[in-house]
């Protein structure tokens, strides 16, 4: 047995016992924080009195919400019509009260109005009309979801972008190689000084347009084109010229190439856009007097977009008046088939530079479209080059154009003036000394006929006085051979023409190079 004397029994209690006793701490402890947390929590519910400072839950939302945002913006302009108009608040919204009621747009547009993360979407239906404004309202039945209205409505306006221009294709002017064009024209003016008196100078024939190639010229591919123009009664002067013109077309309508002083630029003459034709020439017109080109006066006339049947393009100017210093009258009109091009071209000019000893000018005039590849047109014929001679001469027709090049040192026929009836010269001996022919052309007569020949042929002086010059010489065909029945030899520069009537026959042409020190020459000759 244990005495109850023994030594620490009655200050150490056993390890057991004092677990014991720190479980039953605890649990004390824990019983007062339950009845403190319950205290505060009836505090907070308003079971009992609040603690100084504590916050305050209990006030009711009557803030008005507002527009914070609005797209498309205010006063915006060039809107796509394919737009959705929204609204964004400043505080979260009711769904349910922002409807066809409460967002409206003006004109009336049909669709559907959606709302997500405080922002309201009208979704148009159908795209808005182009170039129309339109006002977009918010309404005061828009509420939030504490029931509160906005405080008034809210509106803005935009407005939608024009409609673009329809695409189009290019002028749409069908160019081949070896496509042709016939137009008749009809040239009167009349120049009148006091010193000189009146002149009159005036062109009725045809122009002939032929599509050489296609060509890259000056940066872009473009269709090189010769215009023959030939008058219809020129006499003794000259009536057949040649032009070369490059024409190229684009999604924007039809270019020409048009020489300036400082080189040149592509100019627009047919438009298939809404483009003005400012300062743009007219196809193939000649005139007026005043200038170098027919100009239409910047922002005169307008072609319309789209494919056309025709286009008529107008345009009047007057200048009169005591104190002008010319009086002026012009008025001109174009009219444009879809791919044909020009098919009338009209003109009526006068000047009076109201000085009793100074020069008035009246010009007037038409072109008129009279074929598109198809007849009447001249033959065209390609010249031979080196070592022509009689025997091998090109075939040939009275209603022909030629085209050919030659140079002083081509081979060919060296021509005895006895050998082709001469009791004098009628042969000249080129720069050289040599009395050759170059280039040989036949032709046939069933009757008698009045026959007109010119030579025309590209003229240049590259450097000083060295000058190109090309001479044309006529044979009919005997039995010893060709004899000699004509010339034309003018000085440099100048266009080779002869005419006759000639009977029934064969009969040869012959060009000449009296001089070409700047190489080949190209020519032109016209028979009819």
């Amino acid at each position: 047995m244990f005495s109850r004397s023994s030594h620490h029994d009655s200050v150490t209690p056993p390890p057991w016992r004092a677990e014991a006793v720190r479980a039953a701490i605890r649990a004390h402890a824990a019983a007062i924080f339950a009845v403190i947390f319950a205290a505060l929590a009836l505090a907070r519910c308003g079971d009992g009195p609040s603690a100084p400072g504590a916050e305050e839950n209990d006030e009711p939302d009557t803030t008005p919400p507002t527009v914070a945002s609005t797209s498309p913006d205010p006063g915006a302009a060039d809107v796509d019509v394919a737009t959705t108009i929204r609204a964004t608040f400043s505080e979260d919204m009711d769904p349910a009260t922002l409807n066809a009621g409460t967002f409206l747009l003006d004109p009336a547009v049909p669709g559907s109005i959606s709302y997500a993360s405080r922002t309201a979407t009208f979704a148009p239906s159908a795209p808005l009309d182009s170039g129309t404004a339109y006002t977009a309202t918010i309404t005061t039945g828009a509420r939030d979801q504490a029931g509160n209205p906005l405080a008034q409505g809210h509106s803005w306006t935009f407005s939608t972008a024009e409609p673009p221009p329809p695409a189009v294709p290019a002028a749409g002017v069908p160019f081949a190689t070896g496509k042709r064009w016939r137009y008749e024209a009809i040239d009167t003016t009349v120049v009148c000084a006091s010193s000189t008196g009146c002149s009159k100078d005036g062109f009725q024939g045809s122009y002939y347009v032929h599509v050489e190639a296609e060509a890259s010229w000056q940066g872009r591919s473009a269709w090189r084109t010769m215009v023959y123009r030939l008058q219809g009664n020129p006499g003794a002067e000259a009536g057949f010229r040649t032009i070369t013109e490059y024409l190229a077309q684009d999604e924007t309508g039809l270019w020409q190439w048009v020489a300036t002083g400082e080189g040149g630029e592509w100019r627009q003459i047919l438009s298939r856009t809404a483009a003005s034709f400012g300062n743009s020439t007219f196809f193939l017109a000649d005139g007026p007097a005043h200038g170098d080109e027919m100009v239409l006066s910047p922002g005169s006339a307008t072609v319309p977009a789209g494919t056309f049947t025709t286009v008529k393009a107008l345009h009047e100017f007057k200048q009169t008046g005591r104190y002008a210093p010319e009086d002026i009258f012009e008025t001109t009109a174009e009219h444009y088939a879809d791919g044909v091009g020009l098919v009338l071209a009209s003109w009526d000019y006068s000047f009076d530079d109201n000085d009793p000893a100074g020069t008035d000018i009246v010009s007037k005039g038409m072109l008129a479209l009279t074929h598109v590849d198809e007849g009447p047109f001249p033959a065209f014929v390609a010249g031979a080059e080196a070592n022509d001679t009689a025997d091998a001469a090109n075939a040939a027709a009275p209603f022909a154009i030629i085209a050919g090049e030659t140079e002083i040192g081509d081979a060919g026929a060296i021509i005895d003036d006895a050998g082709v009836g001469c009791t004098a010269e009628c042969v000249f001996a080129n720069v050289n000394g040599e009395k050759k022919l170059q280039d040989w052309y036949r032709f046939e007569l069933t009757a008698t006929t009045t026959i007109r020949i010119e030579l025309a042929y590209t003229y240049s002086t590259a450097t000083s006085n060295l000058f190109s010059d090309l001479d044309l010489y006529a044979f009919d065909e005997t039995e010893s051979g060709p004899r000699y029945i004509g010339s034309s030899v003018l000085p440099p520069g100048q266009q080779e023409i002869l005419t006759g009537t000639l009977p029934p026959g064969t009969y040869y042409l012959a060009v000449q190079a009296w001089d070409t020190p700047n190489g080949r020459v190209p020519y032109w000759m016209s028979i009819r």
